[in-house]
């Protein structure tokens, strides 16, 4: 099989024979559910379930069978194809709450997924972004400010203080894990106010 769909199933979630997978996307995305669907066949899940998503700014009746097939699953995958910050899906809240209740299973979550995604940034090695990805979080691990510069002239500083540093590696194949992908992104939220310099 291979391609994005193999590389998010089998090295980011880490997908056995005979684990359940849930995929949920938008409408948009419609042929990556399908691809997805097809990737855990051929890895021999157990069972595959496939779920659009409404739109953004639609009442949602969440079905019951869907929150029994996330009790349930071993690995769930929801993509979207547009990201609406101010107005964050019911479906996906109730599910998200159920998963962390639970506990037990992986999520990959993506936003703003498109063609290139799927074909570029879906098809990395995570395995070497994970390593990256650890490496900067230990550089910048006590650090109180940071500075960043570019050749487009952004040359500012940011004060961390005592806020927390998040790594998203992108390899999510623990018991109860649940992050973002595309993976490889180290953050920390400044400090209000403490922005110097020029963006």
């Amino acid at each position: 099989m291979g391609g994005w769909p193999d590389n998010i199933l089998r090295n980011c979630l880490g997908l056995r024979p005979g684990e359940s997978v849930v995929v949920l996307t938008d409408e948009p995305l419609g042929h990556a559910r399908d691809a997805l669907c097809a990737a855990a066949g051929a890895l021999q899940a157990k069972q595959v379930h496939a779920h659009t998503l409404p739109g953004p700014g639609r009442i949602a009746l969440i079905p019951a069978h869907l929150m029994a097939q996330v009790r349930e699953a071993d690995v769930i995958v929801s993509l979207l194809s547009a990201l609406d910050l101010a107005q964050e899906s019911p479906v996906l809240r109730a599910i998200s709450g159920e998963f962390h209740a639970r506990g037990v299973g992986r999520w990959a979550y993506g936003a703003q997924i498109d063609h290139d995604v799927l074909a570029h940034e879906f098809t990395g090695d995570y395995h070497t972004v994970e390593r990256h990805a650890r490496r900067l979080a230990a550089e910048l691990a006590g650090a109180d400010q940071v500075h960043i510069t570019s050749d487009a002239g952004t040359d500012i500083t940011l004060c961390i203080g005592e806020r927390p540093l998040h790594v998203e590696t992108g390899i999510l194949a623990g018991r109860g894990a649940y992050g973002n992908l595309p993976g490889g992104e180290v953050f920390a939220a400044p400090l209000e106010e403490s922005a110097e310099g020029q963006l």
